[in-house]
């Protein structure tokens, strides 16, 4: 498996401070930032379009999702009321912008695809929400539950079959999943604790979960810590127990994100000494690692930085990279690396 091709920055608008997030379907990918929203074709990383991000609604994205066809994204900002944007997945154009509580989004931390509906994970200061929108539409059906214990801080959220997980990551705290039943709201379980790696150390750079990804019958948990914590966990997602857990190091995995397709896990890590990174394939059903792809952009000598987000399309790889500092810019340059799937 080789890099197929590399995008700078200023091709996709994610220069200097910007925050962005990747996704992908099928045969198209898309590159989501405040300055700017690319879509590109997955395959040869050809440019599509591209629109500013504000123009769209677009302010501070937590996360990308596609639904089938179209693509949504969350915004959190900092000040003022979350959002989900919904676009046109092949001209780029506004379909709908959904915030406030009466839609059911408040402050959107995360955004997860459920057949033919969203889940949206709310984190205000007051409690957290799931609810769950129409993607044809985007009509709030329900309010799942508000005030899951274990759910300050939400990260990400994840469904499969008839489970939805939720990741709690304080930062530089102990981190937690939260199991709901999808079609009542009703809580399952909350897992935490060492045996899933989510004993983070007092450290605000230590992440536990950094990202939860599901597949039905698995659950996989990344945690961000230390060298010779669990750096990532398979849990049985009928019982909640283990199945397997990886340490940093093994497989050269020291995660900052993942996903799951088609019987492969996908993870995109860092190098904790600096510059440099690597993506890592294993079996869903197994655990086994299948390889470690440690692409020429990620090394020192190119400097592209480490992997910090990582998105599948039908045949290619798209990982978003976190690049050397650009003085001009204020901030770290961002270059995505394709690569194509085995």
């Amino acid at each position: 498996m080789v890099p197929a091709r590399l995008i700078t920055a200023r091709a996709v608008g994610l220069s200097g401070s910007q925050s962005g997030v990747v996704a992908a379907d099928g045969n198209r990918a898309w590159i989501v930032g405040d300055q700017k929203v690319s879509g590109f074709n997955a395959g040869t990383g050809r440019l599509l379009w591209a629109i500013p991000g504000l123009r769209l609604g677009i302010r501070d994205p937590s996360a990308a999702v596609v639904d089938g066809h179209d693509p949504w994204i969350a915004s959190d900002p900092l000040t003022g009321a979350g959002s989900i944007t919904e676009l046109n997945a092949n001209t780029g154009s506004l379909i709908r912008i959904l915030s406030g509580r009466r839609a059911g989004v408040d402050a959107s931390a995360a955004i997860a695809v459920d057949g033919r509906d969203l889940l949206i994970a709310n984190d205000p200061r007051d409690s957290t929400s799931v609810t769950e929108l129409s993607a044809s539409t985007g009509r709030l059906i329900r309010t799942l539950a508000t005030g899951y214990p274990g759910t300050d801080d939400v990260s990400e959220i994840a469904a499969a079959g008839n489970d939805i997980w939720i990741a709690s990551a304080p930062g530089g705290g102990d981190g937690s999943i939260t199991e709901l039943n999808a079609s009542t709201g009703r809580l399952i379980r909350v897992l935490s604790g060492r045996r899933y790696g989510l004993d983070c150390p007092n450290d605000p750079s230590d992440i536990c979960p950094e990202a939860i990804a599901a597949d039905g019958a698995h659950v996989w948990i990344a945690n961000a810590s230390d060298t010779g914590r669990v750096a990532l966990a398979e849990i049985n997602a009928g019982t909640g127990g283990v199945v397997v857990t990886l340490p940093n190091g093994r497989c050269g995995l020291y995660p900052a994100d993942l996903t799951v397709s088609r019987g492969r896990v996908w993870v995109a890590n860092v190098n904790p000494d600096g510059n440099g990174g690597s993506v890592t394939e294993l079996n869903t059903v197994t655990g086994r690692c299948a390889r470690t792809i440690l692409d020429g952009s990620w090394s020192e000598e190119r400097v592209a930085g480490s992997p910090a987000m990582i998105a599948v399309a039908k045949t290619h790889i798209w990982v978003e990279n976190y690049g050397p500092w650009d003085e001009a810019e204020w901030g770290p340059v961002t270059i995505v690396t394709i690569l194509t799937r085995g």
